[in-house]
């Protein structure tokens, strides 16, 4: 459960999870945040059974999401909708076999992905074809627009969307 803890600037996150007799449970929920001063990305270790954490941001809350699935678990009353772009890209670093870039559509729309090596050399370039509004996911081959396999390093992916761009780092590690 998240709330709002005063002034539109502070989050209570609490989390419960069943669990199975004698299982241990320990990992962490990562959780992006948008305020009016941007995005900040939180991560909440869970080490029981029930957790419960407060951040104080000193901006607005606008949205709350949590990763991996990306689901929104929190937005402010008329805040305008999730814009269209990149949300993830993983495993990141890759060991160079395979790259999965998960992305939001606002709208119908045909993405255009891009990545780009430190130089900002463009080192491939793909249509991903008519996408519906929604939450989506595009599997690469970490090869370049010649069917060579890119050689390690860090990337930049950008996905064009109706004249907007968005932007994800990640790395190729052979």
């Amino acid at each position: 459960m998240i709330t709002d803890v005063g002034y539109g600037q502070g989050l209570n996150y609490e989390m419960m999870v069943a669990l199975e007799p004698d299982v241990v449970f320990l990992y962490g929920v990562e959780g992006n945040v948008t305020t009016t001063a941007g995005k900040t990305t939180l991560m909440v270790a869970l080490d029981a059974v029930s957790t419960a954490v407060e951040f104080e941001l000193g901006a607005e809350i606008l949205r709350v999401e949590l990763d991996p699935e990306h689901m929104v678990l929190w937005h402010g009353a008329g805040n305008a909708a999730k814009s269209s772009g990149l949300t993830r890209a993983f495993p990141n670093p890759s060991a160079g076999n395979y790259i999965v870039f998960r992305y939001w559509l606002e709208q119908d729309a045909r993405p255009q992905l891009k990545i780009y090596d430190v130089m900002g050399r463009e080192v491939a370039s793909r249509e991903l074809g008519r996408n519906d509004r929604g939450l989506h996911e595009w599997g690469w081959d970490v090869t370049g627009d010649e069917g060579r396999r890119i050689p390690s390093g860090i990337y930049w992916a950008a996905l064009y969307v109706n004249g907007e761009r968005s932007v994800a780092k990640f790395s190729v590690v052979r």
